[in-house]
């Protein structure tokens, strides 16, 4: 095929084949011709009919793929510890933001997939798309509402130790900072829950409108680019979004505030994105609108390919109606390849989905990466892992006899399935040790009034506090975590608890700090100055290698997956078949994972912030213990997944033996090489 975009043939006479027209759910009208014309209304010029072919539509819906992918899977999941610091949120609230996405889609996906079948694919999945650029431009609202940012040390009273008693005015101040999470919390559930409705058409109707418009012989590779673009989207995501992180949130610093990605208080502008590319999947989406309902000749084409016996012959040709939904809904459920291809790929993303939004988290707390970083490595990492493992997906998919490619896609999954052990062991892996955070893991040291002696506090481990005698009369907050190091080489919650009473900005150190031992004999108290002690951090390179060898197996499966989804059920009713899976995934795996990931991973909080009594988001983590639980899920769900897609191979039974007649059986092969290209 030409890899120019052409204007297609023209298209056959509507008489031709009429035998079959019952059997194509396509619409055949007096203007069919002017309806098969790209544009938008009446506007459908002949010179933009250049644009109107499978290749320009696979041009138009990749960029759109990518943009939406980058908003929904890559900056939604890098942002989340930026929005998490911002808005004081716990994971389980970040959790809940992330599994709003799939509330809606849940309840549309059902009846858009059945009468998507039917109906205009191309109007549901522009639509949508407008809906989802609104939905970005909604998620970045709250930055705009909170107000400028402002990175002090350890809240209103300064950074070092306070004696004084908290004024009636810092209680009212802390009072309204605590009350204003809950709508900003409902503004990210809202935009979820509208990003969820957009997105919702996209998944079941593209690849049925590629499937039924390209050659079955060529599908696996418009199928392979557009599974790519899809987790192509991701990749650029956190790549961006790593830059984006490096920019003030607020664009320019306060004037006398020169912070650094390095530095606790730093907040990036997790927002811009969700604006720029919010603006982006607009445009995209009225290009969308512009092609035809059916590309001119697809019709003709795939009626010639059911009488060929090489795709399913339709199912019920009649006109759709909500009785119809549960016959057809059963004959899907019994349907044992589709059913347990379905539960494969649901375990699968109940750990990968429920895993993702927290991975940059996972990925600072267990090897010290900064999150700008993050976005860079995993972009890096995950972009060319995606692309080799759809390509390999492809390329062997390719391979496979049109009538075997089923059986043989099924059988292909379940082995790339078995290795996906490697994911949830790679866990286990060392790396940083957890913080020595006075108070937390470590007691505090009390100092006595001779220097020279030094005596840690007699406590058990869960009796220890923040509050020690060195700083009780500070009067510390909780309510912001800038740790600092003292020169005893244990980490402080913030300089205040350290009991520091004197600050030097220039160089960023604070002295006379009652709760750290002096090491010289010219003073009683010792020093301490910003940021963590040394975690001893390591192993980074070789768990990102295992990460990116497990990205290219669980992406080589994705394009066999929506194969064997399609080619398992009746031609007609692909779309609604891509639809029930998509609730499979949705109800059972990404929308409860990150809820009961959030849950697992709050569990293992050993310090949490406090805001005039309100618990906000946690400050550290038992990174040991929660790697080990991470591991442990992980292998779990892996066993059952795989377990279920030898299941959906085995009980694999071609349609010629399962419903003898429903295939028209031609006697003609196709002849390789000669194959009408689209």
């Amino acid at each position: 095929a030409n890899s120019s975009c052409q204007k297609p043939a023209s298209v056959m006479d509507e008489n031709k084949n009429s035998n079959q027209k019952e059997e194509v759910p396509f619409i055949a009208s007096s203007d069919k011709k002017k309806q098969l014309k790209f544009g938008w209304g009446k506007f459908r010029p002949d010179c933009l009919q250049i644009f109107n072919g499978p290749k320009c539509f696979l041009f138009v819906v990749v960029l759109f793929t990518v943009c939406q992918a980058l908003v929904v899977m890559g900056l939604t999941t890098l942002t989340l510890p930026s929005i998490e610091k911002r808005f004081s949120l716990t994971s389980k609230e970040l959790g809940v933001i992330m599994a709003a996405n799939d509330i809606t889609a849940l309840v549309i996906v059902l009846f858009l997939s059945f009468y998507g079948d039917y109906g205009n694919k191309i109007r549901w999945v522009g639509g949508g798309g407008v809906l989802l650029s609104f939905s970005a431009l909604l998620y970045a609202l709250p930055h705009f509402l909170i107000g400028q940012y402002e990175p002090s040390l350890t809240g209103p009273r300064g950074p070092t130790c306070f004696s004084g008693n908290i004024t009636q005015g810092e209680k009212a101040q802390c009072s309204l900072e605590s009350d204003s999470r809950w709508y900003y919390m409902a503004i990210f559930v809202l935009a979820q829950l509208i990003m969820g409705a957009g997105i919702s058409p996209f998944y079941p109707l593209v690849p049925a409108y590629l499937d039924e418009n390209v050659h079955p012989k060529h599908m696996p590779v418009y199928l392979g680019i557009w599974t790519c673009a899809t987790f192509l989207g991701p990749g650029l995501g956190m790549i961006l979004g790593g830059k984006f992180l490096s920019i003030y949130v607020d664009l320019e610093q306060p004037e006398g505030v020169n912070l650094t990605a390095r530095d606790p208080r730093w907040i990036g502008a997790w927002w811009l994105g969700f604006v720029i590319f919010g603006i982006f999947i607009f445009i995209f989406s009225i290009l969308i609108l512009g092609f035809p309902r059916e590309l001119p000749g697809s019709r003709e084409m795939r009626e010639e390919h059911i009488r060929k016996g090489n795709i399913r012959k339709v199912k019920n040709p009649a006109k759709p109606t909500l009785k119809m939904i549960l016959p057809e809904l059963k004959d899907l459920l019994t349907n044992w390849t589709f059913l347990f291809n379905t539960l494969g790929l649901t375990a699968t993303l109940l750990y990968v989905g429920a895993l993702v939004p927290f991975y940059p988290k996972i990925l600072f707390l267990k090897f010290g990466v900064l999150p700008e970083k993050i976005g860079y490595v995993m972009g890096g990492i995950m972009t060319p892992s995606m692309a080799v493992g759809v390509l390999i997906g492809s390329m062997v998919l390719k391979k496979f006899p049109l009538k075997e490619m089923c059986k043989k896609s099924a059988l292909f999954i379940f082995i790339l399935r078995t290795l996906g052990f490697i994911a949830p062991l790679s866990f286990l892996i060392v790396g940083c040790n957890n913080i020595n955070l006075a108070g937390v893991t470590t007691p505090y040291n009390e100092i006595s009034t001779n220097h020279d002696i030094r005596q840690p506090i007699v406590t058990s481990t869960t009796s220890l506090s923040l509050t020690a005698t060195c700083n009780k009369g500070c009067q510390c907050s909780q309510s912001r975590f800038v740790p600092v190091c003292g020169s005893d080489n244990i980490t402080y919650f913030d300089m205040c608890h350290a009991g520091c009473k004197t600050h030097f900005p220039k160089t960023k150190t604070f002295a006379n700090c009652s709760c750290i031992a002096s090491s010289s004999s010219s003073s009683e108290f010792g020093t301490a100055k910003f940021g963590m002690c040394d975690r001893d951090c390591k192993n980074f390179i070789f768990f990102i290698s295992l990460l990116a060898v497990n990205i290219v197996l669980q992406f080589a499966k994705m394009v066999p997956d929506k194969t064997v989804t399609m080619r398992c059920v009746p031609d007609n009713k692909r779309a609604f078949a891509n639809g029930i899976q998509y609730i499979f995934m949705k109800t059972i795996g990404l929308m409860p994972g990150p809820i009961i990931f959030g849950h697992v991973v709050d569990s293992y909080c050993t310090v949490w912030q406090d805001t005039c009594g309100v618990k906000g988001r946690c400050f550290d983590y038992d990174i040991d213990s929660l790697s080990y639980a991470v591991c442990v899920l992980g292998v779990t769900l892996t066993f059952f997944s795989a377990s279920f897609y030898f299941l959906s191979w085995y009980l694999y039974k071609p349609e010629e033996q399962s419903k003898s007649g429903d295939v028209i059986k031609d006697p003609e092969a196709l002849e390789n090489g000669k194959e009408t290209k689209l």
